[in-house]
């Protein structure tokens, strides 16, 4: 049953763990063009990757459900790459859509860009380092 679950976890973990960081980085760095953190950072980046956590359970199981799919028609490494790449993208942009649905006219914004991209940079980034193990017997 949990014969295929490292790769997906691993992406996953990777989101959850590195995006909430690149964002804090991102937007302190943008607002006084220094990267020193207040005593207050350690709770908002916890808070940050339990709500990350929480909100991206759905893309993990979904992410698998591909990622096995892939492994059952015997595709490519550099394609299943690509494949859930462009799938991570497609479900982190759709997150974040979701996530400002009250101010959809504003979501284009380099606030929102930048939290995209927070996310979507591990993501890829993850999806290309790790190991997919072919290997496991079905």
């Amino acid at each position: 049953m949990f014969q295929h679950y490292k790769f997906p976890l691993q992406i996953w973990i990777t989101c959850i763990l590195i995006g909430p960081k690149l964002t804090l980085i991102m937007f302190k760095y943008l607002v006084t063009n220094e990267i020193r953190f207040s005593t207050g950072y350690w709770t908002v980046y916890f808070l940050a990757v339990f709500m990350g956590a929480i909100l991206s359970v759905p893309f993990f199981f979904f992410l698998r459900f591909c990622y096995i799919v892939l492994l059952d028609k015997n595709a490519a490494i550099w394609s299943m790459r690509a494949v859930l790449s462009l799938l991570g993208l497609f479900f982190c942009i759709t997150l974040f859509l979701l996530l400002s649905l009250t101010g959809f006219s504003r979501f284009w914004s380099r606030d929102t860009f930048i939290m995209v991209a927070s996310y979507s940079i591990p993501l890829i980034i993850s999806t290309c380092l790790y190991k997919i193990d072919k290997t496991i017997k079905q």
